[in-house]
């Protein structure tokens, strides 16, 4: 489908925030980029009180956390009264504009002098601000992956309702890590209000998000959306910590640090009842978002490891949340391609590989960590140089090992598929045993054991025939699916099993059989009753039972 036919297919409501959304995103991005690469992009030391009155100054009234070693060497106390900032009177005031004139400063001007009053008596300093916390280019990633995706994510499903919901949701998310202030006092505020209003939305749009997937089990009580709203006041909160309106940077804090508990609870709680709630599809568009979950915080668990295994190495901190991205991503994959890969054994492998990890870390801290200690002090060998070597052969050694407990793994949490994989190696089994000598005869063993197999309705087979494709037999409701050629012309072109779909969204599976190389038989299975799709799996497993279908036919019969 054409991008122009994604487009036509959006609501009015859904264009318009993409051409309000995406285009302040774009410059935020920019103004935050820029900022960073000149060195500007820093945080305020202190948080100022708006003056009494007409005449009086704005007041000195915290230091943020981390900030203290700045004020001190700047040499403002709380309680002292801010006169001007680069000689900008400051008088009548508030402690936000006081704050902008000083921000827009930044990066116009090499040093930022305030002159300040304390007990009638009048000094210079130079106005204290705090590195930014973090590395820039952190929010960037978060900012870029989330925004970006959230596009694609509507522009690939535009009839999705969850699209729809996820693509404010991700962009206002987005804006909330895109800090800007500099340059210009417009800019200052600007940014200030955008990161306000982007606060304001980001959490409730993301709870309503999550209720609506998978939509076939969103949660419809309109309580539900009105109560994510609640969530709002955590752009309070948020706005409190950094310029200390409406609420002091203290409660502010501890406000947001509460309501950021809350709403990932919410989020969990969310999660569990639409998995429980869900059919097999739903289940599969989940467990897509679980997986982007887990994976996300894979990093931050490995460098937590690292730095409890090497202390010195604190500085790889900074690379926790570098598997966030994975997040948009997967909830990408679940809204329009949940059926890209087979998300059952994508998770086999994860847990299979998460094991693994442990016991690496495990052994490392009980069993190599001492072992070290011991060989260092007995053979004078570098510490970190035997630990690592230690690591590495306990991880080369383990590798393998994996490969054994996997099965294990899928079979406790994927048993469905386990005996999926078990009948059809039964059947192909079976197959090597027969000696039928009518093609139909063959046709109808796989059709009736593989509907036992997947548990689907009905089945249909097609043979190629002079005058073209005809309908040979038929078991159940099977989907008329070759109504015209163009069916059959795409599979004489292709040599392994595929999805199509209905006009319901439900899939069915269409196998050739090739006994002499070309296409001679075309299998048609029909949706599976539970609702769920044929994997990548699937198809693998069908295509091996089709090449044996295939060289039995070619041994036994004649084919018309």
């Amino acid at each position: 489908m054409s991008r122009r036919s994604h487009w036509s297919q959006l609501r009015n409501l859904d264009k318009l925030l993409i051409v309000v959304l995406m285009p302040a995103w774009l410059v935020c991005l920019l103004l935050h980029v820029e900022l960073a690469a000149s060195g500007d992009l820093r945080t305020p030391a202190i948080i100022l009180q708006s003056s009494a009155n007409a005449d009086d100054y704005p007041t000195v009234e915290e230091v943020l956390d981390g900030s203290e070693v700045t004020v001190e060497d700047a040499g403002l106390n709380i309680g002292d009264r801010l006169v001007a900032v680069n000689g900008v009177e400051l008088g009548g005031k508030s402690g936000l504009i006081a704050s902008t004139i000083a921000f827009a400063q930044l990066g116009e001007a090499d040093k930022i002098l305030v002159t300040a009053m304390r007990d009638g008596r009048q000094f210079e300093a130079e106005y204290p601000f705090a590195q930014f916390p973090i590395p820039w280019w952190w929010p960037t990633l978060f900012a870029v992956s989330f925004g970006l995706i959230g596009f694609f994510i509507l522009i690939s499903a535009p009839a999705s309702r969850s699209a729809r919901a996820v693509f404010p949701a991700f962009v206002t998310f987005a804006l909330t890590w895109l800090y800007f202030p500099g340059h210009s006092q417009m800019q200052v505020l600007g940014g200030f209000v955008i990161y306000a209003i982007s606060m304001l939305f980001a959490a409730p749009l993301i709870v309503r998000a999550m209720l609506l997937i998978p939509e076939r089990s969103a949660i419809r009580h309109r309580s539900a959306y009105i109560a994510g709203w609640l969530f709002a006041v955590m752009a309070l909160f948020a706005t409190s910590t950094n310029v200390g309106v409406p609420f002091s940077a203290a409660v502010g804090q501890t406000g947001h640090l509460v309501s950021i508990s809350a709403f990932y609870l919410v989020i969990l709680a969310i999660l569990a009842r639409n998995y429980v709630c869900a059919d097999k599809l739903g289940r599969r568009q989940l467990r897509w978002i679980l997986l982007g979950f887990y994976l996300a915080f894979v990093p931050a668990l490995v460098v937590s490891a690292t730095i409890i295994l090497f202390p010195d190495q604190f500085n790889l901190y900074t690379l926790s949340s570098i598997g966030m991205p994975i997040i948009p991503l997967m909830f990408l994959i679940a809204i329009s391609r949940y059926n890209l890969f087979d998300i059952d054994r994508l998770i086999g492998g994860t847990l299979s590989y998460s094991i693994m990890a442990v016991l690496v870390a495990v052994i490392a801290e009980t069993v190599v960590e001492p072992m070290v200690a011991d060989t260092g002090t007995q053979f004078g060998f570098d510490g970190n140089t035997v630990q690592i070597l230690f690591v590495a052969i306990l991880t080369a050694v383990l590798i393998p090992a994996q490969r054994r407990w996997r099965p294990y793994i899928d079979r406790l949490f994927f048993p469905e598929g386990v005996a999926v994989g078990e009948a059809i190696e039964a059947l192909i089994e079976q197959l090597g045993k027969r000696s039928e000598d009518d093609p139909l005869d063959w046709i109808r063993l796989v059709g009736d054991e593989l509907a036992g197999v997947y548990k689907f309705d009905g089945w249909a087979a097609y043979r190629s025939m002079p005058d073209g494709p005809e309908l040979a037999m038929t078991e159940g409701t099977a989907p008329p699916v070759l109504d015209n050629n163009s069916i059959w012309q795409k599979y004489e072109r292709r040599l392994i099993p595929g999805t199509e779909l209905l006009e319901d969204q439900s899939s069915y599976l269409v196998v050739p059989v090739r006994p002499t190389g070309s296409l001679q038989w075309l299998l048609v299975l029909g949706p599976k009753s539970s609702g769920d799709v044929y994997t990548t799996t699937d198809s693998g497993l069908v295509a091996s039972v089709a090449h044996i279908l295939a060289g039995e036919i070619a041994d036994h019969t004649v084919t018309a």
